[in-house]
């Protein structure tokens, strides 16, 4: 004769991490009697406080990082193309550009404070450094190191290849690629709990380089000019239309995973929502 599954209950002393609910002999699949947020998260947050909550919650996480970064990194690139064509000192140019990544730096370390700190007021910030220096260490890798990272293979491939240019386009779309996997098996090895929301956010951030920086800015303005009917500056080469199509495509089939991650963990919530309700009911 068989049986249903069997429904764990959650160890005694388990405290919802929303609203401090005593969770003891409500269901791991369930959800919290009083604000109604899901026992998973609150028994992870007891095992791996590190791991905030906020990271679990809806898709408005990562897509304010997103949106937040990607016009940091526009600012820096406007700044960077106006520090190359202006007639200021080289100099107060630099210092200039300088300035402006600290600034991005800095947005970047407030925003993981924010995402870190306790929820209510009058907790400690139990582990709040190390989330903002694990925030910080992959917005210095992605955002800081990752023009770097590829002065070296393209200083040597430039000298003897014509389509230097092409290679620029495939490292730019495979370090973030490589970041993330970095990132990912040193989350594994530390044990934190297989996150799908946490892989959707590291995945959108690492996308942002791919987005902004494969495409130059000099070739944006090309395209906009041919857009608008005006001739191009003529100091800035153009990019032909093929590739600008081949970029858009691996951009396209490097966004599929982080936006296929979230069309199923949006599609688990609901159908972990509609077996809760059942649960219920009957």
């Amino acid at each position: 004769m068989s049986s249903g599954p069997v429904s764990i209950s959650a160890p005694a002393g388990l405290a919802c991490s929303g609203c401090g609910y005593e969770l003891a002999h409500t269901a791991t699949d369930g959800v919290c009697p009083e604000c109604g947020q899901s026992v998973r998260i609150s028994r992870d947050m007891a095992e791996h406080p590190v791991l905030h909550p906020r990271w679990r919650r809806g898709f408005a996480i990562g897509a304010w990082l997103f949106a937040g970064a990607a016009f940091g990194l526009l600012v820096v690139r406007l700044v960077s193309w106006w520090a190359a064509r202006t007639t200021a000192p080289m100099g107060k140019a630099m210092v200039t550009v300088g300035l402006v990544r600290a600034g991005l730096l800095l947005a970047l370390l407030a925003g993981a404070w924010t995402l870190a700190r306790p929820i209510h007021r009058g907790d400690r910030p139990r582990d709040t450094l190390s989330v903002v220096v694990h925030v910080a260490v992959l917005a210095g890798v992605v955002l800081l190191l990752f023009p770097y990272l590829s002065l070296l293979p393209l200083a040597v491939v430039q000298l003897w290849a014509p389509w230097w240019t092409t290679l620029d386009l495939l490292v730019r779309l495979a370090l973030p690629l490589l970041v993330l996997v970095v990132l990912a098996r040193a989350q594994r090895v530390a044990g934190v709990p297989q996150v799908p929301r946490t892989w959707l956010v590291l995945g959108v951030l690492t996308s942002i380089p791919a987005v902004l920086s494969i495409v130059p800015l000099e070739s944006l303005l090309v395209i906009g000019s041919r857009v608008l009917g005006r001739r191009p500056d003529p100091a800035v080469a153009p990019l032909t239309f093929p590739v600008v199509r081949g970029v858009a495509l691996l951009t396209a089939l490097h966004l599929v995973p982080v936006l296929v991650g979230g069309l199923a963990l949006r599609t688990r919530r609901r159908l972990d929502a509609e077996a809760t309700r059942l649960t219920r009911a009957n």
